[in-house]
């Protein structure tokens, strides 16, 4: 199906049975398992404690614990006891009561590290206590990756009771991008941000993952191979990467050329090509995206009666959206109450969802390629991402919400993070919030066992290449443009670094066919061509004569795309007419990027006319003199006449 991504870092698997273990291994990383050599301590003792994570500003993390046991039974010697870290590397370990310190051995097993403190062996009476602190530092917990911080907790045990947790991240890192789960308090000073989940069901078998620093920033390479297999030329559409709401892109090389370049109703970027017969075209398009976090406000969003008229084509069904189907719609019914609001509502059909699906273990032996919402109801558990978002659009759409589907890459820097892949790209969904616009949400990677929750906020770890909504099926996303007889990495994808992005200068063309003469209307066009690498929005163009009059067509643009280009039809008309004359014409060039940041360009043109009677001496010399010619002719042919018959 979609295939070969070069995702720099690691080697893109074509995902089978080992799916499962790449899901299980997202929330159970860096995990802490608690082992203990007698069961005495589960049976004949409780305990308690608090877990504290500081995070410094090089990114290493202090773990502070601090624990007390409790005897339920008198006479009962503290156990021996293991703490299994799943980590490479820790440094300073340190054990302490109030009153002394405690030896704690390392030692390295595998790939896990094993922490064995000796806690004195003698015995406690009933409901004594035992008190003791362990602290430790580790590089592993917070990772840079580009331009992000990411932060991922220990997976909690549901055994580990009335424990609390928190994480106290530096702001230095960068603003907080997002957070999951919620946890019951957040706070901050100045300098600290601070995370508290303090009722032990917040993080019950569960790992906690948040991410600072704001921007991502990626480079990329793809290529598309398009091929015609007839004996007659024709045309084809490729779709570059476009600007969304949480993304910038800026497309800075494409070879070939396109013919042209157009926007269509999803606002994708389709570049058309020409073949020759039997032609064979490979296209590379270089470039770099922005990609921005999201936090959705639901608490001020609208209900359905708040919805645009002019967004019921995102309500109609399609091949793989189902809407009209019995077990679709009773599904939709019972989902959603016209009492709450758009979001309360996508919200239900989101937790159902990914609470439904399974993910298939083996998705290269399913019986299809992709089985659409309608038969991913009926089959549970063999879903990959396709059928988790086409279940989502269906019901979203039978509910009355519209939604449409998103292509592209979900990036993850190692191979253990490659989830919810079917090929190689990834799919996911994006539904219409009143008041608030487009939002995207992940059913694929929120569902069990992730603990991520990409609902009410979303990372910036997924990369649009194209938007569906108006169909099911195209525009295909770069990735699926595949040469029968070529295997080769078309989508790869780096992280990129801080630079100083170029900004969109666009080259225009004055031209006229003829010339220029006084007297008349001189027709000719102002050609505009957008060379990358930005997007330019509101377009417009504006036209001013000094010393002679214009008749040009302003325009305005609302999406300019990278590598599209523009003709305007365009008369001048000297105001003088005997002699040489000049003017200049101003063209006014005034637009916005996606940041909102304005930018004009001022082309002044020189505009010289040649007086008209200069362009008719030459005609009128040829044709006098002709004139004459044969005037002298005639005359001599009768004077011989004459001459003859006297």
């Amino acid at each position: 199906m979609l295939q070969n991504i070069d995702l720099k870092g690691f080697v893109v698997l074509h995902l089978g049975g080992a799916v499962l273990k790449l899901l299980f291994w997202l929330f159970s990383v860096f995990c802490f398992f608690l082992l203990v050599k007698s069961d005495a301590l589960a049976a004949d003792f409780t305990s308690q404690g608090t877990t504290t994570y500081t995070v410094q500003d090089n990114g290493n993390t202090l773990i502070e614990q601090q624990l007390t046991f409790k005897n339920l039974t008198a006479g009962i010697v503290i156990p021996e006891y293991v703490l299994t870290l799943d980590l490479t590397a820790v440094e300073n370990v340190k054990a302490e009561t109030s009153s002394k310190a405690i030896p704690v051995t390392v030692e390295r097993q595998d790939s896990k590290i094993l922490l064995k403190p000796d806690l004195g062996d003698y015995p406690l009476k009933s409901n004594q206590t035992f008190s003791w602190k362990l602290t430790y530092e580790t590089a592993e917990i917070a990772q840079k990756n580009g331009q992000i911080w990411e932060v991922t907790l220990p997976y909690h045990s549901s055994e580990q009771k009335d424990s609390l947790v928190i994480l106290k991240v530096p702001k230095s890192l960068g603003e907080e991008n997002y957070i999951s789960p919620q946890p019951s308090q957040k706070s901050q000073d100045p300098a600290t941000y601070e995370y508290r989940y303090e009722n032990s069901a917040e993080l019950s078998n569960k790992s906690a993952n948040a991410s600072f620093g704001g921007v991502q920033l990626y480079r990329f390479k793809l290529k598309y191979h398009l091929q015609n297999e007839t004996e007659e030329e024709v045309y084809s559409e490729i779709a570059l990467p476009a600007d969304k709401i949480n993304q910038m892109v800026y497309l800075e090389s494409l070879d070939p050329k396109p013919i042209s370049v157009t926007v269509d109703g999803d606002q994708n970027y389709l570049a058309r090509y020409k073949l020759a017969p039997s032609q064979k075209l490979e296209i590379i398009l270089s470039g770099q995206l922005k990609v921005f976090p999201q936090k959705y406000d639901f608490e001020n969003s609208g209900f359905k009666n708040d919805l645009p008229g002019k967004l019921e084509v995102y309500l109609k069904p399609q091949k793989f959206w189902e809407v009209y189907d019995n077990y679709i719609l009773e599904k939709a019914g019972q989902l959603t109450d016209e009492s709450k609001t758009v979001a309360e509502n996508a919200r239900s059909i989101f937790n159902f969802v990914t609470g439904f699906l399974k993910y298939a273990t083996e998705p290269e032996t399913r019986s299809q390629d992709r089985f659409g919402a309608a038969n991913a109801l009926l089959n549970p558990n063999e879903a990959v991402c396709m059928e988790f978002s086409d279940l989502t659009i269906a019901l979203l759409r039978a509910a009355g919400i519209p939604a449409r589907e998103i292509d592209g890459v979900a990036y993850a820097p190692t191979e253990d993070f490659n989830i919810g892949f079917f090929g190689s790209l990834h799919t996911w969904v994006e539904f219409y919030v009143p008041f608030l616009g487009w939002v995207q949400v992940d059913p694929t990677w929120s569902a069990p066992p992730s603990t991520i929750e990409l609902f009410s906020q979303f990372d910036t770890k997924h990369l649009t290449f194209v938007t569906k909504g108006l169909g099911s099926e195209s525009p295909y996303p770069a990735g699926s443009y595949k040469a029968d007889d070529l295997e080769s990495a078309d989508v790869e994808v780096e992280l990129g670094e801080e630079t100083s992005l170029s900004k969109t200068k666009l080259e225009t063309n004055l031209s006229f066919q003829n010339g220029l003469v006084t007297l008349f209307w001189n027709e000719g066009q102002l050609a505009l061509f957008n060379p990358g690498p930005q997007v330019l929005y509101n377009l417009k163009i504006t036209f001013e004569g000094e010393n002679l009059q214009s008749q040009g067509e302003n325009r305005q643009v609302n999406i300019f795309p990278p590598f599209s280009s523009l003709e305007i039809p365009l008369k001048l008309k000297a105001r003088g007419i005997w002699k040489e004359s000049g003017g200049n014409l101003s063209v006014t060039l005034q637009y916005s990027d996606h940041s909102a940041q304005s930018g004009e360009q001022k082309e002044v043109q020189t505009c010289n006319f040649v007086p008209f009677w200069k362009n008719f001496i030459l005609p009128l010399v040829i044709f006098g003199g002709g004139f004459l010619l044969f005037w002298l002719i005639l005359q001599m042919i009768e004077y011989v006449e004459k001459s003859k018959k006297s």
